[in-house]
């Protein structure tokens, strides 16, 4: 995250995010327009990933200084068990099949 402010100057238009794994992490996220938290649900991509839980996941997103968007395992089945901590949800298998 340290980059954001570099490529920020450079292309004012772009939208920059990063991908985060816990709070202390999104603590930078400041030059950020928002942030991928990861992973919330047990994830077929990542096997050896220990998730967040919604729980913990809700918690960091609550306390993110940018939008944060849920990533890692999300399903249209699991997507419900999210708090409105968070702006959104982020997904490669369940929306690509």
């Amino acid at each position: 995250m340290k980059e954001a402010a570099h490529w920020r100057a450079r292309h004012t238009g772009w939208i920059i995010t990063s991908s985060a794994h816990s709070l202390k992490a999104l603590m930078g996220a400041h030059m950020l327009d928002a942030v991928f938290l990861s992973p919330v649900f047990a994830t077929v991509s990542h096997p050896d990933a220990k998730p967040l839980t919604p729980v913990r996941a809700a918690f960091v997103a609550a306390h993110a200084p940018v939008p944060v968007y849920a990533l890692g395992g999300v399903t249209a089945r699991n997507a419900a068990l999210l708090a409105p901590a968070f702006s959104g949800i982020a997904a490669i298998t369940a929306l690509m099949s």
